[in-house]
């Protein structure tokens, strides 16, 4: 599996170097067409037995197309800035290396979960980081404006930080601080184990509609979705994917109950299954059921479906509390 990474770390490296020798971007497009194949070969390459040699080839192909389109499009967005054929190919260099490096650490921690979890692929897991990685930067180059904006309007219209840290189990069960702009008064928590008929409410579902902690302004965030976009950071350090289950606090876990190991093998998820299906409007076993189709149907596709619908659900509004 290293060498099919090696692989596609080479097309990385090849892409950056012809679109920065005048590479046409309908060159690029037109190889992209040449994926959808290789790309459904490559997504199901662990059902396959070994000896399925023609597949196994069209695989490495595919992670040659999929290395190289995600280069020469990434090119082609900071071509403006003016950096040099050279720089963007050391730029693809630090790409390839952090895919390498994630798959390589992600081999060496051999623990339980790990060995466990049948749908941990090292090729879809290495494809879906370098996929992250990108999708992140380039998101926060284009938006860090606004999120100095957003941070400021926050931090002068109530009291408190700008920014929410609330612990989540990640890959592995580790807790990571996960990342939001604050939506609710900046005592919340106290407020809520002071009002038991509200705690009580909130054990049953981990959610409060018409949440009277919640700030004029973080209404308008949630309605937006604005106020999770601060998980880009958690992307970028790799605490959580762009897609993914629904990243859940300590007390949560034991709600996924024989699913758990499955859970823990992949990292949460800014978007998701429960969260273009209703969100928060579907009670809790519901969003577990969610999580669950999510880790036992991994592919690239379902993970292109959910990233389109997520544009559906945010513009339309839905499941917002």
């Amino acid at each position: 599996m290293r060498w099919f990474l090696v692989v596609d770390a080479a097309a990385v490296f090849a892409g950056w170097w012809l679109f920065g020798r005048g590479w046409s971007l309908w060159w690029t497009l037109l190889v992209a067409a040449t994926m959808l194949l290789p790309l459904w070969a490559f997504d199901r390459y662990r059902q396959v037995e070994k000896r399925d040699r023609v597949l196994a080839c069209v695989m490495w192909l595919g992670a040659v197309w999929a290395g190289f389109l995600m280069s020469t499009g990434a090119a082609f967005l900071l071509r403006p800035s003016g950096l040099s054929a050279s720089s963007l190919a050391g730029i693809s260099f630090v790409l390839a290396a952090a895919v390498l490096l994630t798959f390589w650490f992600e081999k060496r921690r051999k623990k339980e979960w790990l060995c466990r979890a049948e749908a941990l692929n090292g090729a879809y897991i290495a494809f879906k980081r370098l996929f992250d990685i990108c999708f992140a930067v380039v998101a926060l180059a284009l938006f860090l404006p606004i999120f100095v904006l957003i941070a400021a309007v926050v931090k002068l219209t109530s009291k408190g930080p700008a920014f929410y840290l609330q612990p989540r189990v990640g890959r592995g069960g580790e807790i990571f601080p996960m990342v939001k702009f604050r939506s609710m008064v900046a005592n919340a928590e106290k407020l809520l184990e002071s009002d038991p008929r509200l705690l009580q409410r909130y054990r049953e579902d981990f959610k409060l509609r018409d949440d009277p902690r919640v700030t004029p302004l973080g209404r308008l965030l949630r309605k937006s979705s604005l106020d999770e976009t601060p998980q880009l950071f958690n992307v970028l350090v790799g605490q959580m994917s762009i897609v993914g289950p629904r990243p859940v606090r300590p007390q949560e876990l034991t709600k996924h109950k024989l699913w758990t190991n499955r859970y823990l093998a992949l990292r949460p998820g800014i978007t998701g299954m429960w969260q273009v299906n209703g969100r928060n409007d579907l009670p809790y076993w519901k969003r577990v059921v969610y999580n669950v189709y999510y880790c036992k149907h991994l592919s690239l596709w379902l993970d292109l479906k959910i990233l389109a619908k997520t544009i559906l659900v945010v513009v339309k509004r839905e499941g917002v509390v």
